[in-house]
């Protein structure tokens, strides 16, 4: 790849890397101008299942077991061009298994989105989003659920490996202010191969590879999440990993308040192994322990009502990815 479109990709990447909205590391809008692709390669999905033990509320015993279902998919129109429009779809199903009255049996979160580098003039930079979503209990059945993404990035390089940007955010399934646009800034930096940083509001993170196969990752996402994984290459086809994430999530529930939403928060904590089949086929399973669950209602997270807290209990996962 010539030097010049090198840097470019790497500001865009920077850009929408440090101001990804509440669905952090989602296929759609931001996300699909942040992650690369493998030469030629022009559709990417990512299926998983996650179930967890059964348990129960803390307060008043009633049984509870969560499972996740979690399919992702881009593709890019014209592979081998920079500026190809891309698109990507994300949809998130939970099984609440519960006889609890307060919290329904199913969650929805799906999402199709959009990303388009549109500018490039000396060393300024435009970059556009956008999506359309559902967050609710069950597809379609509550107009109240649909939500809209956008976002609008600008920004200065000053080298291949460090640009600073500011941008505006609107997000109708935020957790903080889903009502109102949000500015941000970030400033990036390359140090060498080994360390990269993104330091910003409302994101910061860095990467860390300190001796070959080893990769340190780790970011943060104000009033929202902390995500971390360590992973080690230590052959071919396979490697090592552990991970913590948390999620949390809001859906507007049927025949409720349009100005209350339940949220369900999760954390967890998982180590498993990964599988290269071949290039382009990766298999991976694991395990671990989830903790902290709940739910609760708010119109967001300027004040909050809690409804559930959750037992901590183990879980299992498996994960396939597609690369084509």
């Amino acid at each position: 790849m010539p030097t010049q479109r090198r840097s470019l990709l790497f500001v865009f990447v920077v850009a929408v890397f440090a101001l990804l909205p509440a669905s952090l590391r989602a296929q759609v809008g931001a996300d699909l101008l942040v992650k690369t692709w493998g030469e030629g390669a022009a559709i990417e999905t990512t299926d998983s299942a996650m179930l967890e033990a059964q348990g129960h509320s803390k307060d008043d015993d009633i049984a509870y077991r969560l499972s996740t279902y979690h399919a992702e998919a881009r593709w890019r129109v014209f592979p081998d061009n920079d500026a190809t429009p891309r698109l990507g779809t994300d949809v998130q199903y939970w099984d609440v298994d519960t006889h609890d009255p307060a919290v329904p049996r199913h969650l929805f979160n799906g999402q199709i989105g959009f990303a388009q580098p549109i500018a490039e003039y000396q060393k300024w930079f435009v970059a556009l989003t956008g999506s359309v979503g559902y967050a609710g209990e069950s597809p379609f059945s509550d107009p109240r659920a649909v939500y809209e993404t956008g976002q609008i990035v600008v920004g200065r390089k000053f080298s291949a490996d460090k640009a600073v940007i500011v941008a505006l955010d609107y997000d109708g399934n935020r957790n903080f202010a889903p009502d109102i646009p949000i500015p941000g800034f970030a400033y990036a930096d390359r140090i060498n191969d080994q360390f990269t940083y993104i330091f910003g509001l409302p994101y910061s993170s860095i990467t860390y590879e300190p001796v070959h196969g080893l990769q340190l990752e780790a970011g943060y996402l104000l009033v929202r999440t902390f995500e971390a994984k360590v992973s080690y290459q230590f052959d071919k086809h396979w490697a090592a990993y552990t991970e913590y994430n948390d999620q949390l999530t809001g859906f507007h529930i049927d025949n409720t308040s349009p100005d209350r939403r339940l949220f369900l928060q999760t954390h967890d904590i998982e180590t498993g192994i990964r599988w290269t089949l071949k290039p382009g086929i990766r298999f991976s399973v694991g395990g671990g322990w989830a903790f902290g669950q709940e739910f609760f209602t708010a119109f967001d997270l300027r004040g909050t009502n809690p409804l559930q807290h959750l037992t901590d209990e183990a879980f299992g996962k498996v994960q396939l990815e597609f690369t084509y």
